[in-house]
């Protein structure tokens, strides 16, 4: 069955599809940074609900 299916692949290469999956989470978040001496840091950062955001891209 394997060696079929190779074959199969061999003789139609236009026919693969490569996919590359990633992911995000939002606890991924920095928690401290650094600032110039005498200035506030500023950054936004998610707040309550926290959240996987998966990225799939197709390579054909």
């Amino acid at each position: 069955m394997r060696d079929e299916r190779q074959a199969r692949m061999r003789e139609q290469p236009h026919r693969l599809v490569f996919l590359d999956e990633t992911y995000v989470n939002t606890k991924m978040t920095r928690l401290r940074g650094h600032s110039r001496k005498g200035q506030r840091l500023r950054m936004s950062a998610p707040f309550g609900h926290w959240k996987t955001q998966t990225f799939l891209k197709v390579f054909s």
